[in-house]
């Protein structure tokens, strides 16, 4: 987010700091079938650092509080295409609690298994599928605003490819 004056750009940092009054949705592609039970992840979420110095996140009974809503936009053969929205604001929030369910994010060098990574290349997913899909908050005088991003073609032509349904506004 870009603020052309500092009293937008004050407003803009606060709420990002409060739960609840920036609203986030994501896209994302997961590996496997997304368990049709699940449309909310309350797993707490931990920082740790490996002797070599990589950093992960991990669900964790000591870890932070953390909650994802996802619902499923359609099922294919091999994965699934979810819409992620995050109730808090943790790191890899998304990415971690997708992997807690059994079902990693395409592209996932982190969090998802190289051999999976390997079979959705093949598909045609070259990164990460995870896209900031829109954005909804009020300006400090009430106006609201809502963006959207539509999903880029590196994510687009591999979906299509597998049966893309039409997807709207409604699904999020």
């Amino acid at each position: 987010m870009v603020a052309k004056k500092r009293s937008v750009l004050k407003h803009l940092q606060d709420a990002l700091r409060h739960k609840g009054v920036i609203q986030k949705h994501y896209v994302a592609v997961v590996v496997g079938r997304w368990p049709k039970h699940i449309a909310r992840v309350d797993a707490p979420l931990k920082r740790c650092e490996y002797p070599n110095g990589e950093r992960i996140v991990r669900v964790h009974s000591e870890g932070k509080a953390s909650v994802t809503e996802f619902k499923v936009l359609q099922y294919f053969d091999g994965f699934t295409l979810v819409a992620a929205k995050p109730l808090t604001g943790r790191t890899h929030q998304i990415r971690v609690h997708a992997q807690h369910v059994g079902c990693s994010l395409v592209g996932d060098e982190k969090y998802t298994a190289l051999e999976d990574n390997k079979r959705m290349k093949a598909k045609g997913f070259k990164r990460l599928c995870l896209h900031a899909h829109g954005l909804q908050l009020r300006f400090a005088d009430g106006a609201p605003l809502s963006v959207r991003a539509p999903l880029p073609a590196e994510l687009l032509q591999p979906l299509q490819a597998a049966g893309l349904e039409a997807l709207n506004a409604d699904h999020f």
